[in-house]
């Protein structure tokens, strides 16, 4: 479920002054306003060492590509939690998006601000600072047309990989009961 839209955070305040970019393929900084404004804005907690991060990595990358290509205001912030430098970077190197640098100590304030608990995880946020998904890695994997996926939360723990942790009890408990009134009522 989206966070109220009342709630609006400063990405500017979230992500510092400055983020990596590439020009021309090569490392470079740039202003956060001069990458993030106007922008719905996809954070993207991910690392090297995480194989469902390399096999996510790829489709957003493609559905960022194709978004870009309709002229969609969209731009993802890479936030590494990867455990060398040279991971990040090598990972980084695949990525044609904006980064937080590797040595920043926003990363774990931003895993924290937005409930991080596993990766990958892919917050999206608009233009105004709404927080309009926390996880919409689902999404953007089932529907990339459905950009800016506004509270299409992939929230973890039910079968199927969507729903809420009370819809896994319920289901869980329907379970036991059919096995239990199968095996155990029959000689009843």
């Amino acid at each position: 479920m989206a966070e109220d839209r009342s709630s609006q955070i400063s990405l500017h305040h979230c992500l510092g002054d400055t983020l990596q970019i590439k020009k021309e393929g090569r490392p470079a900084t740039a202003s956060t306003s001069s990458v993030v404004d106007g922008k719905y804005v996809g954070l993207y907690f991910s690392a090297h060492w995480c194989p469902p991060c390399r096999g996510f990595t790829p489709r957003l990358r493609q559905t960022y590509e194709g978004l870009l290509k309709e002229g969609k205001p969209f731009e993802v912030v890479f936030v590494s939690l990867d455990r060398s430098q040279q991971q990040f970077d090598e990972y980084y190197g695949e990525m044609p998006w904006a980064a937080l640098p590797f040595d920043s100590n926003i990363k774990k304030t931003l895993a924290s601000r937005f409930g991080v608990a596993s990766i990958p995880t892919f917050v999206m946020i608009s233009p105004e600072g709404h927080v309009l998904s926390k996880n919409a890695k689902s999404s953007v994997t089932n529907n990339p047309k459905g950009f800016p996926w506004e509270g299409e939360d992939d929230l973890r723990g039910a079968p199927g990989g969507g729903g809420s942790n009370m819809r896994w009890i319920v289901w869980a408990f329907l379970v036991f009961y059919v096995v239990y009134t199968l095996f155990f009522r029959q000689g009843r």
